[in-house]
């Protein structure tokens, strides 16, 4: 819990109200209640409102497992169900960099410029229509199949297959593309988070990654984190950003060019298409081709997939390393940590990992 006993009540005050925003902001359906109601309520009231209204949905933030029931202090990222055997995706860095000033109060450093605040609230579009894509382009591949070719197939399913068909590789580039943006506005976002002195701290995720290999370097900009859990972050899990960019080295040892950079700078042809399974069923696949001086990437549905994976391992690290101790934020509304996405739970879910206990 942070300890802001020394900070100033009417600094507290606008914090809590600039939290309540940031809920009612990133919650669609919040939109009921209008911001002007910040005005003639307190702002305990407000959120009791607020936890009421999550209680209301479901959003319990326990997460269960086959054989046991946790509360986590070090937030996972990823999916899990709640209670009501929903199935919720947990973004605990969306809440961690949104209560960025308040952690640097804390720790008697500067408060975040306007820059710094643009760079957190660009963070959360990013991550929201990332979800979006993915939940479009699961829908798109992993919903039921119905070719036009078959005798006797249902013409609107065979039409809605069809659509899929053309949607699937739009869904494909808008995921790369929003990965990759990602990676940069992660590092810009995380320097208020990490560094005392982040004013000279890397803007972008390649040169934070070449930061990192200098602890001497690291220690020199006043890390407000635990070195060691963040430097080992940073260099277990940036696999996901090589998949993207330039070069990187695939399960079997050979290098590879990034599917990214491929898409951006050189010829090549994205598409999707279906295929049969041992059971009989279509499955959609995307692949990619490109010329002869350049290795196939593979399946990219299934590198969307574990690239995800290898994200939400850094994302939860990196949450580590700043409570090393397992303390968290005495703001602990519900739907702090939880992405809202309309629609289906199994599509909104569907590409990012589970949460296991």
């Amino acid at each position: 819990m942070i300890d802001d006993g020394n900070i100033d009540g009417n600094i507290r005050v606008k914090r809590a109200r600039s939290r309540a925003r940031f809920v009612l902001h990133k919650i669609p359906s919040l939109a009921l209640f209008p911001t002007v109601a910040l005005r003639k309520q307190t702002v305990s009231e407000w959120l009791a409102t607020v936890v009421r209204f999550s209680e209301h949905v479901c959003w319990d933030w326990t997460i269960h497992s086959r054989r046991t029931t946790t509360q986590r202090r070090t937030r996972p990222t990823g999916w899990a169900e709640n209670a009501k055997g929903q199935r919720l995706l947990w973004l605990p860095i969306i809440r961690l960099t949104a209560e960025a000033a308040d952690f640097r109060i804390a720790k008697g450093k500067s408060e975040l410029t306007s820059a710094d605040e643009l760079a957190v609230l660009s963070l959360h579009d990013l991550f929201k229509k990332l979800a979006v894509t993915l939940r479009e382009l699961h829908e798109a591949t992993r919903s039921e199949i119905t070719p036009g070719f078959l005798k006797g197939a249902d013409r609107a399913k065979a039409a809605m297959t069809g659509k899929r068909l053309e949607l699937g590789p739009l869904y494909v580039d808008l995921a790369l593309v929003y990965l990759r943006r990602l990676a940069d506005s992660l590092a810009a976002t995380l320097r208020p988070l990490v560094f005392g002195k982040k004013g000279a701290a890397p803007m972008r995720y390649s040169a934070l990654q070449e930061f990192c290999s200098d602890p001497r370097g690291f220690v020199r900009l006043d890390p407000l984190v635990d070195p060691d859990e963040f430097l080992g972050a940073i260099r277990s899990h940036s696999r996901w950003i090589g998949q993207l960019r330039k070069t990187y080295i695939d399960a079997q040892g050979k290098q590879q060019k990034g599917v990214r950079d491929v898409r951006e700078h050189h010829a090549s042809l994205l598409d999707v298409g279906f295929s049969i399974t041992g059971n009989r069923a279509y499955q959609m696949s995307a692949l990619m081709a490109v010329s002869p001086s350049h290795q196939p990437p593979g399946e990219i549905l299934s590198m969307l997939q574990s690239g995800l994976a290898d994200l939400c391992a850094l994302l939860t690290a990196i949450h580590r390393s700043i409570w090393p101790r397992g303390r968290y934020t005495a703001w602990d509304v519900p739907v702090g940590d939880c992405l809202h996405l309309t629609g289906d739970w199994m599509h909104g879910t569907g590409f990012w990992p589970h949460i296991s206990a």
